[in-house]
């Protein structure tokens, strides 16, 4: 009796295992979308390049959201990343996917300079984000909010009055964006 079920327990381990594998492998099939290509969205913007305005339009490819450009010698020229302020949809219905963003650059001494950034999705054999231009915010430019209705694209920003220090902004303002024919247009 002891023979049998100690044989009984084997045969339903093994195909409790046998089970266990097939489910596994089912669950891999799903997971991969049944061994097509499934649909994927944009790349990320975080890999991107800018082109900073502030900065005689030095490009700066970056890394994970940011990045930087030294001169031969090593010296720090800028250094730029974007915020997690942005909108990404087609801003002027042209069937192509816009982004704006907020970015920021620095060129190593007090001033941070904000800028909102244009980038348009290149669909081709290897999908990437091409920069289209940017609308210089300021230096140290909160931003409080960004909206998007209808193609327009709504900073709420608090800026430097006349006698405001650097350090401490405290004019409050909206600003509106929108795309038009493929170019960044403040409104």
């Amino acid at each position: 009796m002891t023979r049998r079920r100690g044989a009984n327990v084997r045969r339903c381990c093994r195909q409790l295992r046998a089970f266990a594998c097939v489910c596994v492998g089912l669950a891999s099939l799903v997971w991969s979308g049944c061994g097509g290509d499934a649909p994927q969205g944009p790349p990320s913007l975080d890999g991107a390049a800018l082109v900073l305005a502030d900065f005689d339009s030095l490009r700066i490819q970056l890394t994970d959201g940011s990045g930087e450009v030294r001169d031969s010698d090593g010296v720090l020229l800028s250094r730029a990343a974007l915020t997690e302020w942005r909108v990404v949809r087609d801003l002027d219905d042209d069937g192509q996917l816009d982004a704006l963003v907020v970015a920021w650059s620095s060129g190593g001494g007090s001033g941070t300079f904000m800028e909102l950034a244009h980038l348009v999705l290149d669909e081709g054999d290897v999908p990437h984000w091409i920069w289209r231009g940017s609308i210089a915010l300021g230096d140290r430019v909160r931003i409080r909010a960004m909206t998007e209705s209808s193609g327009r694209v709504e900073l709420h920003v608090t800026r430097h009055g006349p006698d405001d220090p650097m350090c401490c902004p405290t004019v409050d303002a909206s600003l509106g964006f929108e795309v038009v024919g493929g170019r960044l247009t403040e409104r």
